[in-house]
């Protein structure tokens, strides 16, 4: 699915740096060159978590990525919930 999509999304969230499979799927896209779009969930019942707490736990080979792209946050509205 990474080598056919023309961008890759990583939505952030508490523990997903922990998930083996997306981090390789996340490998992946950096070395095919894909465009990747960060989401940050923000609300911490849903695994939110603050950028700078998140940048701590990012294995080092990735962490120009999540140096250099703007995450997105991600509200959720009270009409979604």
């Amino acid at each position: 699915a990474v080598q056919s999509c023309s961008a890759f999304v990583f939505f952030i969230t508490k523990g997903i740096l922990e998930s083996t499979w997306c981090m390789q799927e996340l490998r992946w896209a950096v070395e095919l060159g894909k465009n990747i779009v960060l989401v940050r969930e923000t609300d911490p019942r849903h695994g939110g978590m603050y950028m700078k707490d998140f940048l701590e736990e990012v294995p080092a080979d990735l962490k120009p990525l999540f140096e250099n792209t703007i995450a997105i946050p991600w509200y959720r509205e009270k009409g979604f919930r």
